[in-house]
């Protein structure tokens, strides 16, 4: 049963503030991701070094899965709703119905204030490197001490106080503003249905079969849009 994953849904439920929420999101041997990540990558504009990225995420699906005004996509937001409170009547939820449309709503706002795939593969327009403290300065609603230090990423470098090249730069502080006015309970639920959906093929075939029947089914017979987001469920693998 979820006898092997209730060490990690007990912790989710047991976040009581903000910064216990981006500490969560910000270890990596949990996986579980948030509306903004940290990671190490290749610079774009200098192949011979590593360097560290900021980038908008948190979404299972396209941003214009959410906000395109399309009648196959409508069909797609239904059923995701849906898959949002099956996966969590599963796994033993109380109300799934009314935390999954909240799990929606919430990530309705943050499929708002990301970019578009467009802006996204604008090279120059994703390139702005600044400091942890002018990241932490443009974004300041979101708890980046707590997120960086669970991340396991240094602020300092050999050089002084490390450089980021921040990607989604005037997205970032609405979705901090979006994770700031986000209750707890919302933020612990969010992260539970999609730990659910990212550990579906290891958990009961229920758990598999649902997500299969959504993501495997439902996404990929809807359109050739793909996912802008990492790490938040099957459609982003």
């Amino acid at each position: 049963g979820l006898t092997p994953s209730k060490s990690y849904l007990d912790f989710i439920a047991g976040l009581k503030t903000l910064d216990d929420v981006a500490s969560a999101m910000g270890r990596p041997d949990l996986g579980l991701a948030g509306p903004l990540s940290l990671d190490i990558d290749a610079d774009l504009k200098d192949s011979n070094r590593y360097v560290v990225t900021a980038d908008q995420s948190g979404l299972p699906m396209n941003r214009d899965y959410y906000l395109k005004d399309d009648k196959a996509l409508a069909t797609v937001r239904e059923a995701y709703k849906k898959h949002l409170a099956q996966m969590l009547t599963l796994a033993g939820f109380d109300d799934a119905d009314k935390r999954a449309a909240a799990v929606y709503d919430l990530e309705y706002k943050l499929a708002q204030a990301q970019w578009s795939d467009t802006e996204n593969r604008n090279v120059d327009k994703v390139y702005n490197p600044m400091s942890f403290t002018q990241l932490k300065a443009l974004a300041p609603q979101f708890p980046w001490n707590s997120y960086i230090k669970a991340r396991g990423i240094s602020q300092s470098g050999p050089s002084g106080e490390r450089q980021v090249i921040v990607a989604q730069l005037s997205a970032f502080p609405k979705i901090a503003q979006i994770f700031a006015a986000t209750p707890v309970p919302v933020w612990r639920d969010y992260l539970a249905v999609h730990y659910l959906d990212d550990q579906a093929a290891y958990l009961p075939k229920t758990f598999d079969d649902a997500s299969f029947a959504f993501f495997g089914t439902v996404m990929s017979g809807s359109s050739g849009i793909g996912s802008s987001s990492v790490g938040c469920g099957p459609e982003t693998v």
